[in-house]
Parts: C-alpha cells; sequence; structure tokens
C-alpha cells in the first residue's frame, strides 16, 4: 500500500516515514510507552535513533502511536491500511510511476 500512498501532504508531512515508523511498531510490538520514550531521546528535529525513524516529528510519531495503540487492541480502525485510504493515488496512470530522472546536475 505504501507506494500507493501520497509520499508528502500538502503540509510537506511525509507519509513514507510515518508508515515506516507503523511498520517498524509492529516489527518490534512497540508499545506506546515505548514511544514516549524514544520520542524523549530525541532533543533535536534531525534526531534519529539506530532504528533510523525521527520519532520527534509529530506525524511519525503519531503514525507509531496509531499502530502501537492497534497492537494494544486500542485502536478505532479494525486494520492500519484503512487509516491511508484517503491518502492513496487512485489514477492507475500515477501508480508506481518513476520519478523524473534529474539530467540538469
Amino acid at each position: 500500500m505504501k507506494p500507493r500512498v501520497l509520499h508528502y501532504s500538502g503540509f510537506g508531512d511525509d507519509h513514507h516515514a510515518a508508515i515506516d515508523a507503523q511498520v517498524n511498531v509492529l516489527e518490534n510490538r512497540l508499545s506506546e510507552n515505548d514511544l514516549y520514550d524514544k520520542k524523549d531521546e530525541c532533543y533535536e528535529q534531525e534526531c534519529s535513533g539506530e532504528d533510523g525513524i525521527n520519532w520527534h516529528v509529530d506525524n511519525i510519531f503519531e503514525g507509531g502511536v496509531e499502530a502501537a495503540k492497534w497492537l494494544a487492541g486500542e485502536s478505532d480502525f479494525k486494520t492500519l491500511t484503512e487509516n491511508w485510504e484517503p491518502l492513496m493515488d487512485r489514477d492507475p496512470a500515477t501508480i508506481l510511476r518513476p520519478k523524473p530522472l534529474n539530467l540538469n546536475r
């Protein structure tokens, strides 16, 4: 589903990074408390822990918290993917479209 979700919001939020955070939470079975600990370890906006995720960025942290709540059975969503459905690119012509090459380096 990730390749079909719009990469950035109109506000510049990185949706793909938030999805990566959710995957990390699921793979490592992290709790909401674990995420608050990770966020507390980040004191700078550029902070990125050993997992490569910047838990200090709001939409990334919130995505992780939603995944932790889902794991704990406390989410309003049946699946985590239903949260992303409104942000999916539904145009078949653009799905998995390769990025244009920058030949002017």
